[in-house]
């Protein structure tokens, strides 16, 4: 069987160039050990990324642990972190959703996602030697008829500090599942980053990504409704979109980026006693501060361009203010 998968997918990452292939029968991985890769997973996970743009890691976090999770989640993104110590951090509430966006400093959980050896040596493939991670949020997201975003693609990068600009980078986000997703689930068109990439880059900074360019064919979307403790992989590249939760739906989310990575980034804040002392050769991951001094994040600030301040205000007035209309 996985010599079979092997063979297919080899075929599909070979004819990638003429035309967009895909292969869904790659696109599920089921670990027999939660958070440990062996060699046929670890092979089927990559060829997935390559033929699909994405793999669905299921089982990546136990049942335990991501109740552990999932509670951490709710009591910071309900309440901020460090109330009445004097250096409470408040999340992002809206009547749609919640976001905290710190959550290595909270949740033992989480820094130990960020730091599990088999997905970072799995990224390493893909992102070259110590990644880094580019950005970390919890999110809560309350039942909604409407979806909040619709096909997109992430080149932009903490627009205080970057304004105006798309960022080439690759990047590969993370998307855990803390509770059961059985509606709402994470939408991606299969296969996509390079068609995307042609069509939205040379496009002007506030454009949204043309609907003529979204691919038409069915069969190439998917929508992931998996249990709590299934991980998402995906190339931030690819077009992407958020469905509406019939339920409420808490994930942790992660991008990770190159260690070259081109933007400007503040520091990723995390707890050190979070980290176990056997994965500590993996604090580079958070080691991302780059181009982020007070005075040049305030002087950005208030410099914005004005259609940068246009745009914004758009997005800052639509019904779910969420933290991406900063930070992508």
């Amino acid at each position: 069987m996985v010599v079979f998968a092997r063979m297919q997918a080899a075929s599909v990452v070979r004819d990638k160039l003429i035309t967009p292939t895909y292969d869904k029968g790659l696109l599920v991985t089921d670990l027999k050990v939660p958070g440990h890769f062996d060699a046929a997973e670890r092979e089927r996970i990559n060829f997935s990324i390559k033929a699909n743009g994405m793999a669905v890691i299921r089982n990546f976090v136990d049942k335990s642990q991501t109740q552990a999770i999932h509670r951490e989640s709710q009591s910071v993104c309900n309440y901020g972190y460090g109330v009445g110590t004097g250096v409470a951090i408040k999340p992002y509430q809206d009547p749609k959703l919640l976001e905290f966006r710190f959550p290595f400093i909270c949740s033992r959980g989480a820094a130990g996602v960020a730091t599990n050896e088999s997905l970072i040596s799995l990224l390493e493939e893909h992102l070259g030697k110590e990644p880094l991670i580019h950005n970390a949020l919890f999110q809560i997201t309350f039942p909604r008829e409407d979806v909040a975003l619709g096909y997109h693609v992430d080149y932009g990068s903490v627009k205080a500090l970057n304004p105006g600009k798309k960022l080439p980078d690759y990047r590969l986000r993370t998307i855990l599942y803390l509770n059961d997703v059985e509606s709402g689930g994470f939408s991606y068109i299969l296969n996509s980053h390079s068609e995307a990439f042609k069509a939205y880059f040379h496009l002007p900074y506030s454009q949204l990504f043309p609907e003529e360019n979204i691919p038409t064919d069915l069969e190439r979307r998917v929508t992931i409704h998996e249990p709590a403790g299934t991980l998402i992989i995906f190339n931030t590249h690819g077009l992407h979109s958020p469905t509406a939760p019939r339920k409420t739906r808490s994930v942790l989310n992660i991008w990770f980026a190159k260690r070259d990575f081109s933007g400007n980034l503040p520091a990723t804040l995390f707890a050190l006693n979070f980290v176990p002392p056997d994965r500590r050769h993996r604090l580079h991951v958070f080691d991302s501060e780059r181009g982020c001094s007070l005075d040049v994040y305030h002087e950005a600030l208030s410099k914005q361009p004005s259609t940068l301040k246009a745009f914004l205000k758009y997005v800052l007035a639509k019904r779910t203010k969420s933290n991406y209309a900063h930070f992508e």
